[in-house]
């Protein structure tokens, strides 16, 4: 029951208004991150990095922001099948993605402290287990398109797309609280070193995250205990908006996420550090480590995040 359409006129009411503001907002987000980050990648003639990364996620978050409302106002044909498909793999794949740029945001972690610096294949290692779990929790959903209406399917999925969303939720809490703390610790080496805001937007930024990983996750179960069982037309469009706004949620932390690397970028490469330009025009810096003598390595670990503070003349 939870995928029946609503009636396309409840789109009028000032709930399904406000709840698809937020979505086409989410969706205005997801293109502005986007478009900073793949001008990132453009500039520095990249190959496969961070910035493309973000640019996918964000990319699949958008084409997920697009399909949920139709999802939830066209009635269900064969054409729309298909388009109730793309919702639930993109909602998958946004799930995944979005536990990747968890893992870039630990790294970006311990590239700035010397303390908390990651051996090299941490990276790699912890990319493997999130797609392992992955797998293992949400493969089921994936054979939506070709295994409808096998109903074995549907709890394993939704269920498998929530214990991920509760575990990601977990790690978003400690990187919060952990990150935040240290960074408090470390403001007066920061102030000298460091852009003061940058350490500000981290904190915020994250939080954002967590509060909307855990606002998520209550309203997708709310989504499913309403939809259950019942043919309540006014209970069924309630579910749909609590489905459709958690999804806009999930776009939100992809947005944020993006910008906590920025912020964590903006620390590494401070704007003080500035060198003599290279050819072609570039100005070039590097990074600052705190805790910690700058090292080969360390810039490494830092260019691994973006260095988006490169200028180009």
């Amino acid at each position: 029951m939870s995928d029946l359409s609503v009636p396309s006129n409840y789109i009028l009411f000032p709930g399904n208004m406000i709840v698809l503001l937020i979505t086409a907002s989410v969706a205005i987000g997801n293109i502005a991150i986007m478009i900073y980050y793949g001008s990132i990648a453009y500039r520095r003639k990249l190959y496969w990095s961070v910035p493309h990364l973000i640019v996918v996620i964000n990319a699949v978050s958008l084409l997920h922001q697009v399909v949920t409302p139709l999802t939830i106002y066209i009635e269900l044909t064969p054409i729309m099948v298909s388009v109730v498909s793309i919702r639930v793999i993109t909602g998958l794949l946004s799930l995944f993605g979005l536990a990747l740029l968890q893992v870039e945001v630990r790294v970006a972690f311990g590239a700035l402290f010397q303390d908390q610096r990651l051996p090299d294949w941490f990276s790699t290692g912890a990319k493997i287990v999130v797609l392992f779990l992955h797998v293992i929790l949400c493969f089921p959903a994936y054979g939506f398109p070709v295994y409808r209406p096998f109903r074995w399917i549907i709890p394993w999925g939704s269920s498998g797309f929530a214990i991920q969303a509760i575990l990601m939720t977990f790690v978003n809490v400690y990187l919060t609280v952990t990150i935040a703390r240290r960074l408090a610790e470390n403001k007066k080496k920061m102030s000298k070193n460091a852009d003061n805001s940058s350490r500000n937007q981290i904190v915020i930024w994250l939080s954002v995250t967590t509060i909307m990983d855990v606002a998520a996750v209550v309203l997708y179960v709310v989504h499913f205990s309403l939809a259950q069982y019942t043919s309540d037309m006014e209970k069924i469009n309630l579910s749909r908006l609590m489905d459709q706004l958690s999804r806009s949620f999930l776009g939100i932390e992809a947005i944020a996420e993006s910008l906590v690397l920025l912020a964590f970028t903006t620390m590494i490469s401070p704007k003080t550090t500035k060198v003599q330009p290279a050819s072609g025009g570039r100005i070039k810096q590097k990074p600052i480590l705190l805790d910690t003598t700058t090292t080969d390595s360390s810039i490494c670990n830092a260019k691994t995040l973006i260095d988006s503070q490169t200028y180009v003349a």
